[in-house]
This record gives structure tokens, sequence and C-alpha cells, in this order.
């Protein structure tokens, strides 16, 4: 599918049948839920909580930066900030009507969460981070509950989980000043 805005993201149902996108829409970024085989819109989904929208620049500092679905391909899960300022968060929604589900916010003052997945436990992990610190969160997400994280020195962009389900390789970047200029990946255990 051709979006009318920037894509941020994408994300293949379970069913192969379904794709969801991401995009940067000023103010309200979007989800679109399309059928791959005709490529309509099937849902379409403002989600103006993630916007960091400022009218002084007029760019949208904020958008949705991550996107997954879960394994049964119930939930959507957008990730980004909470506004131009608030904490990093992910959001989730129900696949079939659009709905909101839950609010997953940081305990990071800023930064952003980049991505999400949902592990093998049941668990949704996500990934993100601010200038000077970053986090791989475990979540209980049907009650919205942090049940453990692994910290960064600097914002954590990227993760992937070991096949064993009980480690985790985490990207970070950091450096001096507030503009990261290295890499780092880390090896951690789960802390659950």
């Amino acid at each position: 599918p051709r979006l009318e805005f920037p894509a941020y993201g994408v994300a293949l149902l379970p069913d192969g049948k379904q794709l969801v996108t991401a995009d940067r829409q000023p103010q309200k970024p979007r989800l679109q839920m399309h059928d791959l085989a005709s490529g309509k819109v099937l849902l379409s989904v403002d989600v103006p909580e993630l916007s960091g929208y400022r009218r002084v620049e007029d760019i949208e500092w904020g958008g949705i930066r991550g996107l997954t679905v879960s394994p049964d391909g119930s939930q959507i899960v957008a990730c980004g900030r909470n506004g131009y300022d608030g904490p990093a968060c992910a959001l989730l929604y129900e696949t079939g009507t659009g709905r909101m589900r839950q609010k997953l916010s940081s305990d990071l003052k800023g930064g952003f969460y980049y991505g999400a997945r949902f592990h093998p436990n049941g668990l949704l992990l996500t990934v993100g981070g601010d200038l000077a610190k970053g986090e791989l969160r475990f979540w209980n997400a049907d009650r919205a509950e942090s049940k453990g994280v692994i910290t960064s020195p600097g914002p954590a962009t990227a993760f992937d989980i070991h096949p064993d389900g009980k480690r985790f390789a985490v990207a970070s970047n950091v450096g001096k000043g507030s503009y990261p200029d290295s890499g780092l990946i880390t090896l951690h255990e789960s802390p659950v």
C-alpha cells in the first residue's frame, strides 16, 4: 500500500493476509490495517497520544517509532513517547476494533520506546531510552504492570530474545554529551 504520510512501522499479522502500517502524520500519527490481496484499508486508528508536534517549528518530533503484533494477532502495539515531552510509552490496541486497551509508560522522564516484542512466556518487552539511559522492560501488559527491567547506559534502540528465552541482546548508544558517538551491544539474563 502507498501511505499518505511517511511510513515508520510495518507488521504482518500471523494469518499472513493482513498488514499493519504506522505513519507519521503530524499531530495524529496513524495505524492502518490493510488487506494484502486487495490493498483495502480495513482499519484506521489515529494515535494522537504519540504525537510530539510543535506548531512553532511545524515539525512532528514524536510519532510511532515501533510497531508489533501479538502472536495470536489480537493486539497491535505502537511505541513512541507520550506527547512532546512525556515518558516513553507503548499503546496496545485491539486488532478487530482499534480500541486502545492499555497504555504502558516508562519510568524514564523522556525519550521513546523504539520497539516491542511478545516473549513466548506471554510478557511484552519494550525497548527505549533518552539521552543518558535506556531500558528493556518486561510487562504484564494486561495489568500494565512492570515485572522487571534491564537498564543501559544510553538509549536502548533494539533487542532480541535468545532462543533459550532466558537471555537478551540489547543494542544501546553511548557517548559524551547529548549525542551518542558509539554503540554498545550487551547480553543480559532475564530479571523475571
